[in-house]
């Protein structure tokens, strides 16, 4: 009989659903019952409420029928946890009361920290940040800056000829390299501005167990070539991280630091304000 009668319901509920898109201003002049549970009904205007005017009615239909059903199988729930739980489980006012006074709390001071927050963080201050909290930054490992190539076999000579321009540092014998390297076509990996780990590196270049403890040049050989690598910085573990890579960290770090100070004085000023205005007190 309950069946018989929650699917007769349902199908008017359907019914009606399913005009929502073609005839928005029709309403049943009395808010009719789609469904019920115990003593609990769900009316056509609440129902209607949950289904976007614009959804064509096919639409409409199906989602008034998975809410009606969420809607039946959830006061099924209700209901036997009612019975089951005792008085004091069931007495949810003050936890309730503190859970929406938190979330009035949480949306009101949101709107305040939108509202007032200065939100440019200058470089100058990140720099203070940075220079003040070195050890906020603290490396956990090796990191370096390279460029380098690789020169498929050539004779001893040539070979030589390129490890002393490379080695030199000079200006026109870089410039030699460069030029020797261009018209083969040889390419310098990395520009030397990308910080990397060691071993990132060692997936590029067959450093092996080469030790390098700060900016150096070295030649390298395998079955592929001669490989030429500088390293042009390096930033031991436990040394403070470069600045460019925790810019953003820092200027996070920031701006909670004023949100966390606006909402400090915001809470005071408010609690001086009450007190002064006499709506607080005690006895």
């Amino acid at each position: 009989m309950f069946l018989t009668s929650l699917l007769h319901r349902t199908t008017r509920a359907t019914l009606c659903v399913s005009l929502v898109a073609g005839c928005a201003s029709d309403q049943p002049e009395q808010d009719m019952p789609v469904a019920h549970a115990w003593e609990e009904e769900l009316g056509w205007s609440e129902l209607r409420r949950m289904i976007p005017l614009d959804a064509i009615p096919e639409d409409s239909a199906a989602l008034a029928q998975d809410i009606i059903n969420n809607w039946l199988r959830k006061q099924v729930m209700v209901h036997h946890a009612e019975l089951n739980l005792t008085g004091q489980e069931l007495d949810f006012e003050d936890r309730l009361r503190d859970y929406r006074n938190s979330l009035v709390i949480y949306a009101f001071e949101n709107a305040m920290v939108r509202e007032k927050l200065d939100t440019i963080v200058r470089d100058a201050e990140i720099e203070r940040y940075y220079q003040e909290h070195p050890q906020d930054f603290a490396l956990k490992q090796d990191i370096l800056r390279a460029s380098w190539f690789r020169v498929p076999e050539e004779d001893r000579s040539t070979l030589r000829k390129l490890e002393r321009w490379f080695r030199s540092g000079n200006a026109d014998d870089q410039h030699e390299l460069e030029v020797w390297l261009a018209e083969r076509g040889v390419p310098i990996a990395d520009d030397g501005r990308t910080w990397m780990t060691h071993a990132a590196l060692a997936r590029d270049v067959p450093v092996g167990e080469l030790t390098m403890d700060g900016p150096g040049r070295w030649v390298l050989q395998d079955s592929s070539g001669s490989w030429f690598l500088q390293v042009i910085d390096l930033r031991p573990v436990d040394t403070a991280s470069p600045l460019e890579l925790v810019t953003q960290d820092i200027r996070a770090i920031v701006l909670n630091q004023r949100k966390l100070a606006l909402l400090a004085r915001m809470r005071e000023d408010l609690y001086a304000e009450a007190w002064k205005a006499g709506v607080i007190g005690t006895p």
